[in-house]
């Protein structure tokens, strides 16, 4: 919702208070993880969190949807935990409305590009386009980078990083806004199954990746789609982006010729065993990358990681694995938002003595933060 309104605050209409419908298996939320994800959301620049619903339905198809009250009709824990979230949300009074969240990565997701990749009859029924967007941002989400998601239609400026996985369909001017970004010193990333059809569903002719041949500087020679279990291996060797090792990789392969791009990493198996499965390209002042399979996750953390590292892109703080760091700044200050997706409490180091504005305790040093829990912390010298 951020990224449709451009960075613009939101507002969360509808979360249960304890459990959906509508799923095949639909289990409570756990005590402390409504208003975990309620912080999540502000955290993320909503102005507010609302519940559907507040009296549970009598019949009908959300009968069983969760709600503030019940049928039982008088208080329970799931009231007297969203009346706890109220009184929190009210202490902190205006501080945060307008502030906003400064994304300087931005993902791209296209609705028409959804339904282009997943149309049949295609190459591969394995290739799903929300999961493999999904796990790009999953690895993004690991290293506490915020992230706006974008269409590729909207403006670039102001990011340093754009990350477009299956870009399948593409336009020509879309493409010359990704190749100006790069040129004027912008870094992309995008992966197998780009540039293949422009918005009319017609391939694009003189190679793939179409528009975007000369901004990544490979070319698409054959496309490798692998079987149901079937995988491969991309070897990382020292010296690039990637610690060096082998790593996994299934669902695709692309057999890539390089045109100026370097290659830093190949596959380990098969007839294109030592061909690129990883490119980096310098075009003009900023840089491309072409990821020509689908990596396991740990091999997308190191790269996303490094990628980030290098635009000079960080996290608000450092902190475990699973301890969600989100920051919202303007007019009103600086604001770091900590949530703990644990069962179990999480320590976390601080650079310098913050208060909590939802405990008003001062920490110095570092905090720990119950399971499910959460703070948001101001620096005592803003």
């Amino acid at each position: 919702m951020r990224g449709l309104k451009q960075g613009q605050p939101w507002l969360l209409l509808e979360q249960t208070p304890s459990q959906t419908q509508w799923r095949p298996y639909n289990p409570l939320k756990r005590p402390g993880v409504m208003r975990l994800q309620s912080y999540q959301a502000i955290g993320h620049g909503s102005e507010g969190a609302l519940f559907f619903q507040w009296r549970q339905s009598r019949g009908s198809e959300e009968m069983h949807h969760g709600a503030i009250v019940g049928h039982a009709g008088h208080s329970t824990r799931v009231f007297q935990e969203v009346a706890g979230l109220g009184a929190e949300l009210q202490s902190l009074g205006t501080r945060l409305l307008g502030t906003r969240v400064n994304a300087r990565v931005a993902l791209m997701f296209s609705w028409p590009n959804w339904w282009a990749v997943e149309y049949r009859p295609r190459l591969s029924a394995s290739v799903d386009y929300l999961d493999e967007v999904s796990r790009y941002y999953a690895a993004l989400w690991s290293h506490n980078i915020a992230v706006d998601i974008i269409e590729p239609n909207q403006s670039l400026a102001g990011y340093d990083l754009v990350i477009a996985p299956l870009l399948y369909m593409l336009s020509d001017s879309e493409a010359t806004a990704i190749e100006q970004f790069v040129e004027a010193g912008g870094t992309f990333v995008t992966t197998y199954l780009s540039g293949i059809v422009d918005h009319n569903s017609r391939a694009w002719l003189g190679g793939y990746p179409g528009p975007l041949r000369r901004t990544l500087g490979v070319w698409i020679e054959e496309m490798d789609p692998l079987l149901p279990g079937q995988t491969n291996v991309v070897v990382a060797p020292e010296g690039t982006l990637l610690a060096s090792d082998a790593y996994q990789c299934d669902q695709w392969c692309d057999i890539v010729q390089l045109e100026g791009a370097s290659s830093i990493a190949t596959f380990g198996e098969d007839f294109y065993t030592g061909q690129p499965a990883i490119t980096e390209h310098q075009f003009g002042a900023g840089r491309s990358y072409y990821v020509a399979t689908r990596p396991e996750t740990r091999l997308l953390e190191h790269l996303l990681g490094s990628i980030v590292s290098a635009c000079g892109v960080r996290a608000p703080l450092i902190a475990p694995q699973g301890i969600e760091v989100i920051e919202r700044s303007g007019a009103t200050g600086r604001f770091s938002f900590l949530l703990n997706h644990h069962p179990e409490e999480q320590t976390i180091s601080l650079l310098e003595t913050m208060r909590d504005l939802l405990s008003g305790v001062i920490h110095h040093g570092a905090i720990t933060l119950p399971k499910y829990g959460v703070a948001i912390l101001v620096s005592l010298h803003s």
